[in-house]
């Protein structure tokens, strides 16, 4: 995982700096040091500057709560719900969170972008969607993190987004990009937390315009990003060419576009690590 021009003596001296620059109550681990100058290129100013960045958000969103709360979910027994969920499957768009294991064991979620809602927008408030954003990013968090201690190597999670039924009316709606960013956008505080992203069923028009912005962002970053106007091997082989989470994917992305209106027939089953 590390470019051939960082050895791993460089590497652990970097983690070590980055930590000892780091305030003593919120240092990052050695693994979160590790994923910070991976994501900044292993400039060990700037992960100390985004680390800032980060605590400072989670102090100010109380997410070390937010954490404690998906922790205690995750070493229960009982189903795991989301704060607000049944509101954002219904009002904004239907989303199934960990619903799939990788065959490394990594999580896999579901983003139904053709279920799009522009119509309930504004009974649906931004504070809202965050708080079941920073819940499922949280955590998305704790399952990687505890794989990659078991595991010993980094991990991260998958994200699918299944673009049938996606329309210029939805990609034109400011209000709806509005509350998506609320949905995505505490993505940049976990540092290499993706894995890859899927973004599949897509049309001709998209995987034209992605031919062009993916020469606009950091080679990093496009090399994470997969559009394919169906389900692509490189996911296949992730998720196991015979297995049962494979066909799971199609069968839920088939429902997730029939049953748009019925929040109950999609939200799927949380899985833990």
């Amino acid at each position: 995982q590390l470019p051939p021009e960082i050895s791993f003596h460089q590497a652990t001296l970097a983690v070590a700096e980055v930590q000892e620059r780091c305030p003593k109550d919120s240092a990052p681990t050695k693994q979160q040091a590790l994923r910070l100058l991976i994501g900044m290129g292993y400039d060990p100013n700037a992960a100390v500057a985004k680390w800032n960045e980060i605590t400072a958000w989670r102090a100010t969103n109380r997410i070390d709560d937010v954490r404690r709360e998906q922790a205690s979910l995750m070493a229960g027994t009982s189903d795991i719900h989301f704060p607000n969920e049944l509101e954002v499957y219904s009002k904004l768009i239907k989303v199934r969170p960990c619903v799939l294991r990788a065959v490394d064991g990594s999580p896999v979620s579901i983003w139904h972008a053709g279920s799009l809602n522009t119509g309930s927008l504004s009974s649906l408030p931004s504070n809202d969607v965050s708080a079941w954003s920073h819940a499922v990013f949280e955590y998305k968090d704790l399952w990687v993190s505890q794989k990659s201690e078991e595991q010993k190597r980094l991990m991260g999670y998958i994200q699918v987004y299944d673009m049938q039924g996606v329309s210029f009316r939805h990609l034109s709606s400011r209000e709806l990009m509005d509350k998506m960013k609320c949905a995505l956008e505490v993505g940049s505080y976990y540092m290499e937390a993706v894995a890859h992203m899927y973004v599949i069923n897509a049309s001709v028009l998209f995987s034209m315009a992605w031919k062009v912005v993916r020469n606009l962002i950091p080679p990093r970053t496009a090399s994470k990003i997969t559009v394919s106007k169906d389900i692509p091997e490189e996911l296949v082989q992730a998720l196991g060419p015979q297995s049962a989470a494979l066909k799971s994917l199609k069968e839920m992305c088939k429902e997730m576009l029939e049953k748009s209106g019925d929040v109950s027939q999609h939200s799927g089953e949380v899985l833990r690590p």
